[in-house]
């Protein structure tokens, strides 16, 4: 773990500090433990409610319970299906089936060590539907919350758990495959990202990515629920800039206010994940904290959510005919930036390297983490995408873009080496 004492000094061509919290409530800067919200809370009060900038109540009754039975959705008839002519090969068993015995990071849960067969295509078709939000309202894309059933096909999945169907439509289908292929590296990285798995609806004929939710969901006894960042940062953003300012000095400020455990050690691997896999889209809701309403209420940061924005989704197919020589890939890579900015006064969006390298030298006692998760191979992301190219299904996964994938992240990791100085 990294502390959060910086161990030096940004070079003297950096701004001076400034203070991470202008432009916070007050009311926040004053959270005491067991007040978290909105920071749509007026300065004189500690009392915060989670709402979003939409208006949406990430904690409702029914949401966690409270007037929910104690059955959740139903899902007597809806047997699991697999996509798959033929017939499976045994099921493996995966070691961590419970939640309450499972490894975590930072109090998080990580599971799914088996990884999903080319064979084992999920159909959600008969899935239930959740009752109240059958299309769920966060994100700009359309996504599915529906339910798996009592009955599972494949090891991968758990029972009445929760799952985002995010299908793949128009010239943002390969965002489908990049969540899903994000997810794989974060298996070989040890990052902590939520399952993706490959699934079709049969009845509409869609193909998307089946994320399960990393929290138990429905679950009418549970008190865990997710609060988006920027329902804690509704009066720091400008009245003309949804979402902005958004920078990583005042993010690490709402961690330390809500003292979520290792945070500075979450946004190192936050920052280097999203620059290795090109993610532009880590915007103040795609990211937050999974708040436990006990006696003493406490704030963990959650897994690294949304990832499809990355990988070059929006290259089309045609265009990496013929395949991209090093030069092409090295300027495509140099135009990405992360949705954060370094400070207040130094919005976002921010150069992908720069902000690795600028976060590394005022943190040097990360850099073992940098060591950590740049430590990967070609071979190991070549395995993914030739895994992820045995899929059979109707937006399949080209062997030009997996080959596409394996020059990003080889230059990728190559550049920030060079640009922390490992």
């Amino acid at each position: 773990m990294c502390s959060l004492q910086p161990g030096a000094k940004v070079k003297s061509t950096a701004r001076p500090a400034t203070d991470p919290l202008r432009g916070f409530p007050t009311a926040l800067k004053q959270v005491r433990p067991g007040s978290y919200g909105s920071a749509r809370a007026s300065a004189n009060t500690d009392e915060f409610r989670p709402v979003s900038p939409r208006g949406r109540v990430e904690g409702s009754a029914r949401e966690w319970g409270s007037t929910h039975s104690d059955a959740g959705p139903s899902s007597a008839g809806y047997a699991g299906r697999l996509y798959a002519k033929e017939r499976l090969a045994p099921l493996r068993r995966c070691p961590f089936e419970d939640i309450g015995h499972s490894p975590t990071r930072g109090g998080i849960p990580i599971l799914h060590v088996v990884r999903q067969a080319p064979n084992e295509v999920i159909d959600v078709a008969l899935w239930a539907a959740d009752e109240d939000f059958p299309i769920y309202p966060v994100g700009s894309k359309p996504k599915k919350l529906v339910v798996s059933p009592a009955e599972l096909p494949a090891a991968f999945l758990k029972p009445k758990q929760g799952y985002l169907f995010k299908g793949a439509h128009g010239w943002q289908a390969a965002s489908m495959w990049s969540e899903i292929i994000a997810y794989e590296i974060s298996r070989v990285l040890g990052v902590n990202v939520p399952p993706s798995f490959v699934a079709v609806n049969s009845n509409t004929g869609e193909t998307g990515a089946l994320i399960e939710f990393f929290y138990p969901y429905p679950a009418p006894k549970k008190s865990l629920r997710l609060v988006h960042a920027a329902d804690f940062m509704q009066e720091q953003f400008a009245n003309d800039k949804k979402g902005r300012p958004h920078s990583l000095r005042g993010n690490l400020a709402v961690c330390r206010l809500l003292k979520a455990p290792d945070a500075l050690t979450w946004w190192a691997e936050a920052i280097l994940f999203d620059t290795l896999i090109g993610n532009t889209d880590r915007h103040p809701e795609n990211w937050g904290f999974l708040v436990e309403q006990a006696e003493a209420q406490t704030a963990i940061l959650a897994p690294l959510y949304d990832n499809g924005t990355s990988l070059g989704y929006g290259v089309q197919e045609g265009k990496l005919d013929p395949p991209w020589d090093p030069v092409r890939v090295g300027k495509f890579v140099a135009r990405g930036t992360h949705d954060i900015g370094w400070s207040r006064e130094e919005d976002g969006p921010t150069e992908h390297l720069g902000l690795c390298a600028r976060f590394f030298t005022t943190y040097p006692r990360c850099r073992s983490i940098a060591k950590r998760l740049l430590s990967f191979t070609d071979d190991q992301i070549r395995d993914i995408v030739g895994w992820a190219e045995r899929f059979s299904v109707p937006v399949p996964f080209t062997h030009r873009r997996g080959q596409f994938i394996v020059q990003q992240l080889a230059v990728r990791r190559d550049s920030l080496v060079k640009a922390i100085g490992l």
